[in-house]
C-alpha cells in the first residue's frame, strides 16, 4: 500500500477532489495547515494597522493506494491540471482498521 499527501492551497480543492473522483478514488481525508517559509511572508493592513503574515494556510490531502500504477496516473493527471502541490509519498507496510469492541472481553481482532 502507498499512502498519498499533497498539500495544496485551499482555492485547488474542489479541483483536487474531481481528479480524484474520475481516477476512482472515493475516500480521502483532508485537514488544514499552516505553513511557513520566507517566500510567504509579507505585510497586510487592517484598519491602519500594519501586521506581517507569515503564515500560509494549506489543505493536506491524505490518500492510501493499493498500487503504483494509481500513484503514478494521479501525479500525472495533477500536472496536467495545473495544480501546484507539494506531493509526499509513503509506503505502507500494514494498515489496520480499529472499531469499538465489547470492553468485557480482553481480546483483540487484527
Amino acid at each position: 500500500m502507498i499512502k498519498l499527501e499533497l498539500l495544496i492551497f485551499e482555492h485547488k480543492i474542489d479541483e483536487v477532489k474531481e481528479v480524484l473522483r474520475e481516477i476512482g478514488i472515493k475516500k480521502i481525508s483532508t485537514f488544514e495547515v499552516k505553513e511557513y517559509g520566507q517566500g510567504h511572508i509579507h505585510k497586510e493592513g487592517y484598519r491602519g494597522a500594519q501586521y506581517t503574515v507569515d503564515f500560509i494556510t494549506k489543505i493536506n490531502v491524505s490518500i492510501l493506494l493499493d498500487s503504483t500504477e494509481r500513484l503514478d496516473k494521479i501525479l500525472h493527471i495533477l500536472s496536467v491540471a495545473n495544480v501546484d502541490a507539494d506531493v509526499l509519498v509513503y509506503e505502507v507496510m500494514q494498515g489496520y482498521t480499529i472499531s469499538k469492541r465489547d470492553l468485557s472481553k480482553n481480546d483483540f481482532d487484527f
